[in-house]
Formats: C-alpha cells, structure tokens, sequence
C-alpha cells in the first residue's frame, strides 16, 4: 500500500474521484480512483452526492492506494484534518456496503 498527497479534481458519477497527486520531486500525476473495498448502492448518485459534498474539486485529501488484479486503482480517501475516511463515511451513511477485493499489483 502507497499513500500519496493530493488534490481532488473531479468525482465521477460512477463513484471514482480524479486525484492530482504529489509523487515527490515535483512529480504530480492525475489518477482516477476508485473507493477501495465498496459496492456503491443504488442509486449511484446519493453515494456520489456524498463524495463531492465531503471531497469537493480543491479538498487536500490523503490517499492510501493499492492496485487491484486488473491493474485499477483503488483508495482509501482521508480529508487532511479529519479521522473518520470517506470510505467508512459511505458505509456508516448507507451509500456503500464493504466488500474484499483481490488484491494484485501494486
């Protein structure tokens, strides 16, 4: 597992959330993620609601990310300055259920 700094760029209306992130050395790259370990339920869009409202474009966020099989990224989003991350937030609210996803490259 990596964890990077970053900026929120966009939330997508499939739930995943463009990120431009801090490599180091001035090295910044825009990724997509996609929340790790959830099912978003239905409808999709009060889950979504859910990410712009706490993650808008401009929120400094903490990723932790992994890969999965198929090579996607996947995080755990924290708000710097917060405790609770945005992908427990989801599950506490009803918007998402946890799942166990394989893990593969990193």
């Amino acid at each position: 597992m990596y964890e990077y700094k970053g900026t929120v760029q966009d939330v997508l209306r499939n739930g995943s959330v463009i990120i431009q992130v801090d490599l180091g050395f001035d090295v910044i790259q825009h990724v997509q993620f996609r929340l790790a370990n959830l099912r978003m339920e239905e409808p999709v869009s009060d889950a979504v609601e859910l990410i712009a409202e706490e993650c808008p474009p401009g929120t400094v966020v903490i990723v932790n990310s992994i890969r999965d099989q198929d090579g996607e990224y996947l995080a755990t989003l924290y708000v710097e300055g917060q405790a609770m991350n945005i992908n427990d937030l989801l599950v506490s609210e009803g918007a998402a259920d946890t799942i166990e996803v394989v893990r593969g490259k990193k």
